[in-house]
């Protein structure tokens, strides 16, 4: 199928980022198509994940009934922050359900899929299996992309393409350009492990609803009698019948302990006598990785241009510590360029790269997720 259409927005990529923004887009009366490489939303998106509903919530998005309706998997009620040296734990567990009441453990292949058939419901063009390859500009201007099945034209193009972020640095927008400071790239491995009935109640002390999150901070640990000097993160997450297990490190670090095997070092880290109680019973499941983009103030691209704007994972903001937010950054930018391209357009204007800067980019570096990642740059001095 070829393609040669016109749309006031084109959205890349149906992440967080991404849905948020075409469906706050879409409600507000204006014509969305959103490309997608993967077969259907969330098919190669392998992240933990506690998604921070707080922006979904917005009325002008999905309202607080619209959220509750998703198909999340458990309400999140306990986080837990601990360091691990694959022996013992040290570390804190914060047990509050209005605290976390905008957080759900979610799996990705599934929430996303659900949030793209509500887009598709309320008018947006989903375009699965369809790889935006270039941007298309006419005298500087960009006015779409060409994609593997023909070209889309549109007055604004939101790119939100995810972690690996392939058109921001192919389109040269990149805050770093010396190849000595390359943006940084993380390894993301997950293990989803089945568990019987009832297990995660017991193991946890939850309802059946309720659910909890915890980070662990590992260093050091054995391989076969052989010390290791690790650095990475590691989590797990409560789904309805199921763990989501995974970790995070830097791809040296993988090559030089494990041989570059993702599967070692999750067998690995699956078996460390810490964590076997909270695993007690449990069965491999699906099993995934992929690349994450490193993120922090420093890596942060130029994320306006004329008639374009770059939100979501390919931004590189998102909070890490003590727990990851992806999602909740994510979302506040798919809110935010709605809000934006709504105001542009009241206003009888174009999509420029001023009025992007003064309707996306600012109310953006106002938000306390770009606040916080400012503050990070800085800690812990």
């Amino acid at each position: 199928m070829k393609m040669d259409s016109n749309y006031d927005v084109l959205v890349v990529g149906a992440g967080a980022a991404g849905l948020t923004a075409a469906i706050g887009l879409v409600k507000a009366g204006f014509a969305v198509a959103v490309v997608e490489a993967a077969p259907y939303p969330g098919a190669e998106n392998w992240s933990g994940c506690v998604y921070f509903t707080e922006n979904l919530a917005r009325p002008e998005i999905l309202g607080s009934e619209g959220v509750e309706a998703l198909a999340w998997e458990r309400r999140l009620v306990e986080r837990g922050f601990f360091a691990c040296d694959g022996y013992g734990l040290l570390g804190m567990k914060y047990r509050d359900a209005e605290a976390f009441r905008h957080c759900y453990t979610v799996l990705r292949p599934i929430y996303d899929h659900h949030l793209g058939q509500i887009a598709m419901r309320l008018g947006v063009a989903l375009l699965n299996s369809t790889t935006a390859e270039s941007l298309i500009r006419d005298q500087g201007r960009v006015i779409g992309a060409c994609t593997n099945r023909g070209a889309i034209y549109a007055d604004l193009t939101f790119l939100a393409e995810g972690d690996a972020s392939h058109l921001v640095t192919r389109e040269g927008y990149e805050a770093l350009t010396d190849q000595r400071e390359a943006v940084h790239f993380l390894q993301g491995i997950k293990q989803v492990i089945d568990m019987p009935p009832g297990a995660i109640e017991e193991i946890f002390s939850v309802g059946p609803e309720e659910g909890v999150a915890y980070e662990l901070l590992l260093r050091n640990g054995t391989l076969r009698g052989h010390g290791l000097r690790l650095n990475m993160g590691g989590f797990i997450y409560s789904n309805r019948q199921s763990l989501s297990v995974g970790l995070v490190l830097p791809l040296d670090n993988l090559r030089e302990h494990f041989a570059g095997d993702p599967n070692l070092l999750m067998e690995w880290f699956e078996n460390l006598p810490a964590l076997r109680p909270w695993l007690k019973g449990g069965r491999r499941g699906v099993f995934g990785a992929k690349l994450i983009r490193g993120g922090g103030a420093r890596d942060i691209p130029n994320l306006i241009d004329n008639g374009l704007a770059i939100g979501g994972a390919a931004s590189a903001i998102g909070i890490d510590f003590p727990y990851p937010n992806f999602t909740g950054p994510a979302t506040a930018m798919g809110l935010l360029i709605a809000q934006a391209a709504g105001r542009i357009r009241a206003g009888g204007g174009d999509f420029t790269t001023e009025n992007l800067r003064r309707h996306y980019l600012q109310p953006l570096q106002n938000s306390r997720y770009w606040q916080d990642v400012e503050f990070l740059r800085k800690w812990p001095g």
